[in-house]
């Protein structure tokens, strides 16, 4: 079942499916988190950590020399993704509360994923959302006609994203702030929105002075 939180967030418990096989054993292990009593006996067992769907890496890689780029590939699917993150609707959403996304009222001139030029309909992107649970970080992306479903295992997710923030807080004139953003910033107000976020979000300050200088 495709992008199954947008679902639940438009219908409920109702929207969770009664078939085991339509989520992979991740999904399931998800969806326990917040409805155990509607998961399948025979897919309560998922472990996480070994599961071959769950992605280990970061998505966000610096392989352009100017930018950050969010780059996966699907583990059984095979399917590959490289595009640019909006790094302010990434801030705007991480430092939320509930720390969750979906473009359930979607614009074309709004999201996370991006064309360089910082509109996500210009590379193709109908529909993303994710989902956070304790151990992962779930993307639903409709990109064209192709179907994403990625599982990110959270403390890489999260740790790839403040180091991107951090790499680029701290290197002005090397990174390009612009990029996958619709408008024109300069270096300081980036920055000041990062620390915002850190923040709302006082893990993510631990996880900034963690890190330490980055060289």
């Amino acid at each position: 079942m495709f992008d199954v939180w947008q679902s639940i967030t438009e219908k409920g418990a109702v929207a969770v499916p009664l078939k085991a096989a339509a989520l992979t054993p991740l999904g399931w292990a998800e969806i326990g988190e917040v409805y155990p009593d509607l998961v399948p006996d025979e897919c309560r067992d998922c472990d996480v950590y070994s599961d071959p769907q769950l992605i280990r890496e970061s998505p966000f890689v610096n392989d352009t020399g100017k930018g950050y780029l969010f780059t996966a590939t699907d583990p059984i699917g095979g399917g590959s993704l490289k595009c640019a993150p909006c790094c302010d609707e990434l801030m705007n959403r991480a430092g939320a509360n509930d720390y969750h996304y979906s473009d359930e009222a979607y614009n074309p001139l709004c999201g996370i994923l991006t064309c360089s030029c910082g509109y996500p309909g210009c590379d193709g992107f109908w529909s993303q959302s994710f989902h956070v649970s304790s151990k992962m970080v779930h993307w639903s992306i409709l990109r064209y006609r192709e179907k994403y479903e990625l599982f990110f295992e959270r403390e890489a997710y999260e740790f790839g994203l403040i180091r991107m923030l951090k790499d680029m807080s701290e290197h002005p004139g090397i990174y390009d702030t612009t990029y996958g953003s619709s408008y024109q910033e300069n270096h300081a107000s980036f920055v000041e929105r990062v620390r915002d976020m850190l923040q709302r979000r006082p893990y993510f300050q631990d996880m900034w002075n963690e890190l330490g200088v980055l060289t």
